[in-house]
Formats: structure tokens, sequence, C-alpha cells
């Protein structure tokens, strides 16, 4: 082959090749080096995969596991919570009702007394009348006053 040969066939449409000249065997890649297992190549795609829906999987299960928990928890709590309320709804009305029951007597009890300070005032003016008449002894205008008292408070 000549030189003008060799380069009439790199020649493409008129324009020279950008490769170079023409070669007769194309370079051989370099042989890859045998790595140690620590330095392996990562695993495929669908081992990854398959591992990162196992981890999600197991977060799941514990999230779930967790919920549930928590759940019946609160649950039983607030039954707990529901016979307490019960429980104290219950003693407050028994609560209430000695109250009501003690504000009847204290009532009863007030119009009592009153009666008997009413009672009490009209003896006192009897009894004070009765100790004027007994006690002072009058004489002429002075006992028909103290009897007529006597007899108006007296009766």
């Amino acid at each position: 082959m000549t030189d003008t040969q060799s380069q009439e066939t790199v020649r493409y449409n008129g324009f020279p090749s950008l490769a170079g000249p023409a070669r007769e065997n194309p370079p051989t890649p370099p042989r890859p080096e045998p790595r140690p297992l620590s330095f392996a190549p990562p695993s495929g795609p669908r081992r990854r995969t398959a591992v990162v829906l196992a981890v999600l999987t197991a977060v799941l299960l514990v999230g779930a596991g967790v919920a549930a928990g928590l759940y019946v928890g609160a649950a039983d709590d607030r039954a707990v919570a529901e016979e307490r309320l019960a429980q104290r709804q219950a003693d407050l009305a028994e609560v209430r009702d000695r109250v009501a029951s003690s504000d009847d007597q204290r009532e009863r009890a007030e119009q009592a007394k009153t009666a008997l300070e009413n009672e009490n005032a009209a003896l006192t003016a009897c009894v004070e009348a009765v100790q004027h008449y007994l006690w002072d002894e009058p004489v002429g205008a002075a006992l028909t006053t103290a009897l007529n008292t006597l007899f108006a408070e007296c009766r």
C-alpha cells in the first residue's frame, strides 16, 4: 500500500479522517485485576431492592406493633378513666344529696329558731309583767296598770 492509497481510504467525502491513519490491529483492553472481597462490586439492583423492601417491611411491622400496643394501652386507660369518672360522679351525686338534705335541715332549724325567738320574746314580756305585778307590789292606779299590762302580755 502506498501512502496515497492509505490517504484515499481514510478520506470520507473529501474530508480527512480525524482518527489518523488506519491501524491493522485494534488495541486490546487491559485485563481487569481481581479485587479483594472487601472491594467486591456492588450487588445487583434486584438484591438491593429486596434488602430495602425487607428493611422497610421490618420497620413497618415494628411500627404497627408499637401502634397496636399504644392503642390497647390507651383503650385500657380510657376504660379505667371512665370507671373512675363514673365513681366520682356517683360520689358527687351522693354529696349533693347530703348537701341538699343539710340545707333543708338548716332551713327547718332556722325556722324553728325564729319561732322560738318570737315565743321567747312574747313569754319574756309576760314574765316581766308578772314579776312587776308580784314583786313591785303596785298600789292604786299602778295596780290597775300592772294588771292591764299582765293581761295584755300573757294572752
